[in-house]
């Protein structure tokens, strides 16, 4: 009998795969700086998946995912959990299912990790409540290059910032400021997407951004991402006017590149599946004998039957 469960989160396990330190000259009209970038590479060695065993119970508890099987899909559960920082086995999450888009039941609707979404959506008066709420809190303004004219800039609690680079396809990414306040970061990443040569939107999904990527790598080789760290030192100087020393870092699939845009693209996977593969935010799996590539959200907090 197929049993039920919740996946919550994916976690890939990455392997030191290479290091450079590189001192970038950068101008602006009229000043000159110089950025020190030590650029870090790593390689998806595997994944685990963070689940709920059982959706009537909060608690949660990690397991492999290479190999994973889905025999079945069902509904979507609320993401509220209760827990906060990075001691992901400590969280507890809700057990009802979701009714709203963001994905929260009613009586989580407006919860704080509710209204930190809509804070990233562009609601500053949510930014003000949340502060209110998560005192202590503490949130990164990052920098990511996918291979597009303008660098992506983004927001999250300075503890997710590995998760979110990790499960975003990019040649180079790193932490461009860090602030106290959650509305005090929003609005530093509002000013600078809107200024010339950033963007705080993509416009194209996160296969498509893959599929670039993948594309650069598959032309230019790993050096593709020393171009893009380079890109980022610039980005930093246009955006802060100052020099200094930077940590930035790429992280490439542990299988080749080519994989993951050879398999066929599906929008919403139909079980039964088999997990082969994890990066930037993508599953790679095996359908019916056939493989395929979908956003990793399309399983996230929802009940699968394995």
């Amino acid at each position: 009998m197929a049993k039920p469960l919740v996946i919550r989160g994916v976690l890939p396990t990455l392997r030191p795969a290479g290091y450079g330190l590189r001192e970038y000259r950068v101008s602006l009209i009229g000043s000159s700086g110089r950025i020190l970038l030590q650029h870090n590479l790593f390689r998806v060695e595997g994944f685990r998946l963070l689940v709920q065993p059982d959706p009537l119970s909060p608690g949660v508890e990690l397991v492999d995912g290479d190999g994973f099987l889905v025999s079945s899909l069902g509904k979507r559960m609320c993401r509220f959990h209760e827990g906060r920082g990075g001691r992901l086995l400590s969280w507890r999450f809700c057990t009802r299912p979701a009714v709203t888009v963001s994905g929260f039941c009613m009586d989580h609707r407006s919860s704080p990790q509710a209204l930190y979404e809509k804070c990233n959506a562009g609601r500053l008066d949510a930014c003000l409540v949340v502060d209110t709420a998560w005192r202590g809190e503490s949130y990164s303004v990052y920098l990511l290059d996918y291979g597009s004219k303008n660098v992506k800039v983004g927001l999250t609690r300075t503890w997710r910032l590995p998760y979110r680079i990790a499960e975003q396809p990019h040649l180079a990414a790193l932490e461009l400021g860090r602030y106290g306040s959650l509305y005090e970061a929003r609005m530093a990443e509002r000013r600078i997407g809107r200024s010339r040569g950033f963007t705080e939107g993509i416009g194209v999904d996160r296969v498509g951004r893959l599929e670039r990527v993948v594309e650069s790598l598959e032309k230019k080789g790993v050096g593709v991402a020393e171009e893009a760290a380079r890109r980022l030192a610039e980005a930093v100087y246009r955006a802060t006017g100052r020099g200094g020393r930077r940590n930035c870092v790429t992280i490439l699939p542990g299988v080749e590149p080519s994989e993951f845009t050879r398999a066929r693209r599906v929008r919403e996977p139909e079980p039964p599946l088999r997990l082969l593969g994890y990066w930037a935010g993508v599953f790679l799996a095996e359908s019916r004998g056939e493989r395929i590539v979908f956003e990793a959200d399309q399983l996230l907090h929802r009940v699968v039957y394995t």
